[in-house]
């Protein structure tokens, strides 16, 4: 008897830095070391399962008595882990599904071997098109069943798997040639490029049956010109005055993405943690202030040293520029210097005395 096809994976790989990770540091700042091991424990269960797990009200009751952890507070956790991008908001509110784009990174090089693997369009975060051994499944949307292939074909599928006869009506995956994907890109606006598009019959709707084929990637979601990126490569030059060995990315658009992110969360969101109905969004000029003030001070500017740490650390900043720059913490700083240098001048004088007594 043949061995069944194992979907997930056996063990899977685990960063021994990913508490420096800002947004796993988050989680554990947060939550402490529950919500860290509640984010493992999904990793686990995600990974089991293949590159997804279900996320119903049935899923989070059976997970919250696995991990004994009360369920609202692993609501709180599993809502802050997508709030910051560690699990996929939009996957979530569509299908209750929990994945990610690293999350399907790491699973498809760990089955990169396999002859054929698995996955469903609509979960799809990754660009698939340098994998030779996927098998692309849908939807069904009302009955949530997955079929195969149901009568259409993304741009890119080979011409030799399916033919336009193909009934629409669900069937059994044994009964139908799953298609390999060749060309097909996900999550974009951009116009697929007409060369790669296979022509459909007149008659075809698009609809539950015959999705279409996800336009190509359309490269980084902040170019040049954006006020964010512009914000991440200022917190990076100054990062660089300080110390032009200090690990930062390249300058340019894809590389400074994950910035350019967390900028665009802070003038909009605000803080780690605030939701955009809050309007605890700073401006642009207020950002540009903190950033100035946190690499000129002694301690931040060794600890501010990605766009993600400042925004982790905002109000904190906020606060303590505010409290050294008023007029009263001005003079009681200036009249702590003055002791100092006075207590220095004291200690010189006693130590000259000394010598002078010895001889």
């Amino acid at each position: 008897m043949a061995r069944p096809t194992k979907e997930g994976l056996d063990y899977f790989p685990l960063d021994v830095d990913i508490d420096r990770d800002d947004d796993v540091y988050y989680i554990e700042a947060k939550h402490g070391l529950i919500g860290f091991a509640v984010l493992i424990r999904l990793y686990m269960r995600i990974y089991d399962n293949g590159y997804y797990c279900k996320w119903t009200e049935k899923e989070q009751m059976i997970f919250s008595r696995q991990v004994n952890v009360d369920k609202n507070t692993l609501s709180e956790i599993v809502n802050d882990c997508i709030e910051v991008g560690l699990l996929d908001a939009d996957v979530y509110k569509k299908y209750s599904v929990l994945t990610s784009k690293g999350i399907q990174k790491r699973f498809l090089e760990a089955v990169n071997r396999r002859k054929e693997v698995h996955m469903i369009r609509e979960y799809i975060l990754v660009d698939i098109n340098d994998y030779s051994n996927l098998v692309i499944e849908s939807i069904n949307s009302g009955s949530n069943e997955v079929n195969v292939n149901n009568n259409h074909q993304p741009e890119g599928i080979n011409d030799d798997i399916m033919s336009a006869e193909t009934p629409q009506s669900k069937v059994k995956k044994s009964k139908v040639k799953k298609s390999r994907v060749n060309n097909y890109r996900p999550n974009s606006e951009s116009s697929p490029d007409p060369s790669q598009e296979k022509s459909k019959p007149a008659n075809q709707e698009e609809g539950p049956d015959n999705l279409p084929a996800k336009p190509e990637d359309n490269g980084p979601k902040f170019d040049e010109e954006s006020i964010p990126y512009k914000a991440a490569c200022y917190l990076r030059a100054k990062i660089l005055e300080n110390n032009k060995r200090a690990q930062v990315p390249n300058k340019d658009p894809a590389s400074m993405e994950a910035w350019a992110t967390e900028m665009d969360r802070l003038n909009r969101l605000g803080p780690v943690g605030a939701k955009e109905s809050e309007n605890k969004g700073y401006t642009w000029e207020e950002i540009g202030k903190i950033i100035d003030w946190c690499q000129q001070d002694p301690f931040w500017k060794s600890n501010i040293l990605s766009a993600g740490k400042l925004r982790e650390k905002i109000v904190t900043l906020e606060n303590q520029m505010k409290n050294r720059s008023s007029p009263r913490n001005k003079q009681a700083r200036k009249d702590e210097m003055l002791r100092e240098l006075y207590q220095e001048a004291m200690e010189e004088d006693r130590q000259g005395n000394t010598e002078v007594n010895v001889l």
